[in-house]
């Protein structure tokens, strides 16, 4: 018994690690539907990828600065005579 508590531990940080992967990802496509969904209630245009040229728009803030992938993702975007809107994931 003791020579199998090794691959039991194994085991069980294996499929911990599964287990948080499989959630990660299951959050991030509720998150993008919610996203999508808000979109579509204020009436304005979704992009599930971003846009890269807001990003390169953003540049100057020291926020966009930060962080390793510095990608958009789960964007709304848009624009009326008086303002622009960009709600997004960064």
């Amino acid at each position: 018994m003791k020579d199998l508590f090794p691959f039991v531990i194994i085991v069980g940080i294996i499929a911990a690690v599964i287990v948080g992967i499989i959630w990660r990802i299951y959050a991030e496509r509720k998150r993008t539907e919610k996203m999508q969904q808000a979109a579509k209630t204020l009436g304005l245009p979704f992009y599930s990828t971003g846009d890269p040229a807001l990003l390169n728009k953003l540049a100057n803030f020291r926020l966009f600065t930060q962080g390793r992938s510095r990608k958009i993702k789960n964007m709304i975007h848009g624009e009326t005579e008086e303002v622009e809107i960009g709600i997004f994931d960064y």
